[in-house]
């Protein structure tokens, strides 16, 4: 390993890993499994890479065991020395929360309560302008009866003049071709 591997890390943030390590969880577990794999695989003994590396021996059991976190200069340091990259010690990592739903599963129970209640949300705003677009175009074919039954009723009082004036011409004709 070439000493700017090693400025990475010392020039990074010393407070998690010099100080107290951070609560860890299960990515870790499986990030340090790949790292003991790795190291194993290669066929270098746990004090030599951490000879290598300038890394307390106990830390990078700790590593390994998953008990303590590393940081990203440390995973830096590991993917150099081992020649891969970052990404193979996080690749494919399912942790069992993830696992796959059985398929009678609705798609919205996969989701956290934060995001159900932001799609909720989504539904409630799409359903009440969806509900408002309805009320506008009921509204506006009422409107538009309202309109044609003024103008029906309109037509139809003209038609009853028309009637009324034709019943009065007919008659008047009636009385000069007939006079009493």
């Amino acid at each position: 390993m070439t000493d700017d591997f090693r400025t990475t890390r010392e020039l990074s943030s010393k407070s998690s890993d010099n100080n107290s390590p951070l609560q860890t969880g299960p990515v870790d577990v499986i990030v340090g499994k790949r790292l003991l794999e790795l190291r194993q695989k290669n066929k270098i003994s746990r004090k030599n890479l951490a000879g290598r590396l300038n890394i307390p021996l106990k830390k990078l059991a700790a590593f390994e065991n998953g008990t303590r976190r590393m940081s990203a200069a440390y995973l830096f340091d590991f993917a150099k020395t081992f020649n891969v990259s970052m990404d193979y010690f996080f690749d494919d990592i399912i942790l069992p929360s993830e696992e796959k739903q059985p398929e009678q599963t609705a798609p919205e129970q996969r989701f956290s309560p934060q995001m159900q209640a932001a799609l909720n949300v989504i539904k409630d705003v799409n359903s009440k302008s969806l509900d408002d677009i309805l009320i506008h175009n009921i509204v506006a074919v009422q409107t538009a009866i309202k309109t044609e039954q003024q103008r029906l009723d309109s037509l139809e009082e003209i038609c009853d003049n028309l009637e009324d004036m034709l019943h009065g011409i007919v008659r008047a004709r009636h009385k000069t071709l007939r006079p009493d």
